[in-house]
């Protein structure tokens, strides 16, 4: 039906079966010769690795490398933080204080 690769198909008009491409299968030998080598351009280098940049405001280890004095910055921030808070419920607490123990209209 589809003939065979010298002559055609005898039940198909005009249709013969694909050849392959290359006679010689061995293009290990063709690639390295130094007919083809001597053609070729130059082996590109790789391109440089690029490290990812690293946000310093979530990390840590980052921040203090840009900025020596961030941990203690930081623990500062945290202890006024810590004080305005304490204020504010002393504050608080003398409000409620102040309510309790209200004796008439002059007393505050």
């Amino acid at each position: 039906m589809y003939g065979t690769l010298k002559s055609g198909a005898p039940m198909k008009r005009g249709y013969t079966l694909p050849r392959a491409q290359m006679e010689n299968a061995d293009v290990a030998r063709i690639i390295n010769s130094t007919e083809v080598q001597s053609v070729l351009r130059p082996k590109l280098e790789a391109p440089k690795v690029v490290p990812r940049k690293v946000n310093a405001i979530r990390s840590k280890d980052a921040m203090e490398k840009l900025n020596p004095y961030a941990p203690e910055a930081k623990a500062a921030e945290k202890k006024r933080q810590e004080d305005k808070s304490a204020v504010k419920a002393r504050k608080a607490a003398s409000k409620e204080y102040n309510k309790k123990h209200k004796r008439g209209p002059d007393t505050f």
